[in-house]
């Protein structure tokens, strides 16, 4: 298995991202890792306005830059 860290309350449609672009069968997210930077909500959850997009201390673009680094260390790994 392999584990991903993030340091956000990271919503689901992120993970599920995450996890579906990995190439190992059984991948994790370890939220709250690392320290904490608040809520993590997928892009296109911010023009909505709800909780954690007003909340968050990311702009929306943390998404695309978060799931490509993960995706590309977890090809390395492969």
């Amino acid at each position: 298995f392999v584990l991903v860290s993030s340091p956000t309350e990271m919503l689901t449609t992120v993970g599920l991202n995450v996890k579906g672009a990995s190439p190992f069968e059984h991948t994790f997210i370890s939220a709250y890792s690392n320290g904490y930077i608040h809520y993590g909500p997928p892009a296109s959850e911010y023009a909505m306005g709800g909780y954690e997009a007003v909340e968050c201390l990311l702009a929306p673009e943390w998404q695309a830059l978060y799931e490509a680094k993960a995706a590309e260390v977890l090809k390395a790994l492969e």
